[in-house]
C-alpha cells in the first residue's frame, strides 16, 4: 500500500487529501505514486465480476429512430484478456456437457 503522508503537514502523519494531490506543493514522487483512474476502475470491475473490455453496440429503435449505445461483454476466454468473462465462460463450459455446439441430427427412417 502507498503511504500518503506529507512531510510538510504538521506532525507528518496526516494523509494527503485528494484535493491536495493535484496541488504543486505536494511532492512529485507522491503524486506520481498514485494509481491511474483507469487502473482503479479496472480493478473494481474485476472485483465485481464485470467485463473490463466491453464491446459497444449501436442499437436503433425502428419506431422512434432513437439511437443508443449498449455495452456488451467481450466474451473473452483468456484470463489475460478479461478475467471476469473468462471465468464466466469457463463456468458455462463446465455446466453444459459438450459445450454450446448443436447436437448432430440423426436421420429418421422414411
Amino acid at each position: 500500500m502507498i503511504d500518503l503522508t506529507d512531510a510538510h503537514q504538521a506532525g507528518g502523519d496526516q494523509p494527503i487529501s485528494p484535493a491536495r494531490l493535484n496541488d504543486r506543493s505536494t511532492p512529485r514522487a507522491v503524486r506520481m505514486a498514485q494509481p491511474l483512474a483507469r487502473d482503479v476502475v479496472e480493478e473494481i470491475a474485476k472485483q465485481h465480476g464485470v467485463c473490463i473490455r466491453p464491446v459497444p453496440l449501436r442499437r436503433q429503435d425502428i419506431l422512434t429512430g432513437q439511437v443508443e449505445v449498449i455495452d456488451v461483454p467481450c466474451g473473452a476466454t483468456l484470463e489475460s484478456k478479461c478475467p471476469p468473462c473468462a471465468k464466466r465462460n469457463r463456468q458455462l463450459r463446465r455446466a453444459v456437457p459438450g459445450g454450446l455446439a448443436p447436437r448432430p441430427r440423426t436421420r429418421e427412417p422414411p
